[in-house]
């Protein structure tokens, strides 16, 4: 059985499609979802199908953290050494920080860091991680945690261990007072001994979710500090809305479509998928039938047309031919009423 409608928009009557006419009436007309976003949608009596966008699954691969200092202490990032004048050792991050996990393993914290002393000693944090482990990966390498205040109990063997990538410098680039001038980190300590960790009680400075991690860093490029970064993240839903190339359909439109939807959080990122929109037609025509006399040949057979005893003609205006009538008490006066005619969404 096709999905397409009994009539064409021609009328042109399908003998075989009159068979059909009830087996429409079991489809559904409601949106089906696939997992894989493709749609089945169904056009209404006027021929017209909207496509619907709030169950979409996004096509986002990773998950973003709000980061933040670690309660209990007071920084988000420290400089063990700081050059600034009257500057203290500790930075809080300014709103709009994020640290973004992806599913290729790899992680980014990006954000403006600000001096609790001094709020013109300001940074622009690029951290970059690789090489994502689970406990028992990293462990096999001889590689350890960090647990300062006895906060991790067991949690260690679910955290998440980073190394800073290897292919990309990690920098912290001057901002306000510090315009033009750039950090470059490095891991601490250089053995990998200790890694980037991610998980409850990560943080090492309280049981919430967050992250702690080491970095060295240079002001003249020959004596090294130590900095670390201490955080609690917050790694709330994505607030996602989504926007299609296209979303009504007609019956031009039977059969498969694709079409290009873009998801935007609420951090505004952004990722587009194509999915495949069927359009189908499942409602039933309007069948309306007329009489006719007809006579038997010499073999005693009749041949019938559709149009013999369909109801085709729908030009008379009022969604139907016009049948002359005679007018009551008018002798031969008629007035001309507008019949049912068959009719189609498509």
């Amino acid at each position: 059985m096709e999905s397409a409608s009994l009539f064409d928009r021609g009328m042109v009557f399908p003998t075989r499609r009159i068979m059909a006419i009830g087996a429409f009436l079991l489809l559904s007309t409601v949106l089906l979802f696939g997992q894989d976003n493709n749609q089945t949608i169904s056009l209404d009596e006027n021929g017209e199908a909207t496509l619907t966008l709030e169950n979409l699954e996004d096509c986002f691969t990773s998950t973003i953290c709000i980061p933040s200092r670690a309660e209990g202490d007071d920084h988000a990032v420290w400089l063990s050494n700081n050059t600034f004048a009257g500057s203290s050792t500790d930075f809080l991050f300014e709103s709009g920080a994020i640290l973004e996990e992806n599913a290729d393993g790899t992680a980014t914290i990006t954000g403006t860091l600000y001096n609790t002393n001094n709020p013109t000693d300001k940074w622009q944090v690029e951290l970059y991680l690789s090489d994502k482990k689970n406990w028992t990966d990293w462990s096999a390498l001889g590689r350890s945690y960090k647990d300062e205040r006895n906060f991790a109990g067991t949690s260690y063997q679910d955290w998440s261990y980073y190394i800073m990538d290897l292919s990309q410098d990690s920098k912290l680039i001057g901002l306000a007072d510090n315009a033009g001038k750039t950090l470059v980190l490095k891991h601490a300590p250089a053995s990998y001994l200790y890694g980037f960790q991610i998980g409850q009680a990560a943080n090492s400075k309280n049981a919430n979710f967050g992250l702690s991690g080491w970095f060295s860093y240079s002001w003249d490029g020959v004596n090294y500090h130590q900095g670390d970064f201490n955080l609690d993240l917050d790694c709330s839903d994505r607030e996602v809305t989504f926007e299609a190339e296209e979303t009504e359909f007609d019956c031009d439109d039977l059969g498969e479509n694709t079409v290009s939807v873009t998801a935007t959080d609420q951090y505004g990122n952004t990722c587009t998928q194509e999915i495949i929109v069927t359009v189908q037609d499942i409602t039933p025509p309007t069948v309306v039938t007329k009489n006719i006399n007809v006579g038997l040949n010499s073999v005693g057979t009749v041949t019938i047309a559709p149009e013999d005893v369909i109801q085709f003609n729908c030009n008379g205006g009022g969604g139907g031919v016009s049948v002359p009538e005679p007018v009551p008490g008018a002798g031969s006066a008629v007035e001309f009423f507008a019949s049912n005619c068959t009719s189609d969404n498509c």
